[in-house]
């Protein structure tokens, strides 16, 4: 690759980086061209040589954290199988590391009324996202399954995963760390005993 290749992919990247954060800190509709190219030190005409319009950003952008925080959780649970799995991916997902730290997690839970504004091709690229995320782990919802004499399927992950979520901004939003806390163990382990009972 030649420099200037090498150059405009940077930039391509450091705005991708800069629009993840803003728009998990202050929102899609706060965090505007100006300010993403601003905060990196270039003008807006610039943004245009990288990105077809802001839409096009955001695609991108939640494509990049998506597959971001997938592979971490995908990482951090690599040594276990089957219920261990799933249950390890939830408790690096309901941890406190994770619920604290908003502009490097889960970009669903930091925007999800943002990005139920957008459009129809935005919201494709979420549900891409997880059923890409269950095809990662079906192999162990097997598994669990076939340990534990369940029937857990596609849907009962999006329930989950919607608890999960859930639990991540509700702990975000109240003014109480110790009521935080107890919210997201509490999901975690309510869902540990749905595993273990059904």
């Amino acid at each position: 690759m030649n420099s200037k290749k090498e150059k405009k992919l940077n930039t391509r990247n450091m705005i991708l980086e800069t629009a993840e954060s803003l728009f998990k800190k202050y929102g899609i509709e706060s965090s505007g061209i100006k300010k993403i190219m601003n905060e990196i030190g270039l003008t807006v005409g610039g943004f245009y040589s990288h990105f077809k319009s802001k839409d096009d950003l955001i695609k991108n952008s939640l494509n990049k954290s998506l597959n971001s925080i997938m592979a971490d959780l995908l990482e951090a649970s690599s040594t276990n199988r089957g219920k261990d799995r799933i249950t390890r991916i939830l408790s690096v997902y309901l941890g406190e590391v994770h619920s604290e730290n908003i502009e490097n997690g889960c970009p669903i839970a930091a925007m999800a009324t943002d990005i139920s504004r957008c459009n129809d091709e935005i919201k494709d690229e979420v549900t891409h996202y997880f059923d890409s995320f269950y095809e990662e782990i079906k192999d162990d919802v097997a598994k669990l399954n076939q340990d534990t004499n369940h029937d857990f399927n596609r849907e009962d992950f999006y329930t989950y995963l919607s608890m999960s979520m859930g639990s991540v901004i509700m702990s975000r939003i109240l003014n109480d760390k110790q009521l935080s806390k107890k919210i997201l163990e509490g999901t975690l382990n309510k869902i540990i005993k749905d595993f273990d009972n059904g």
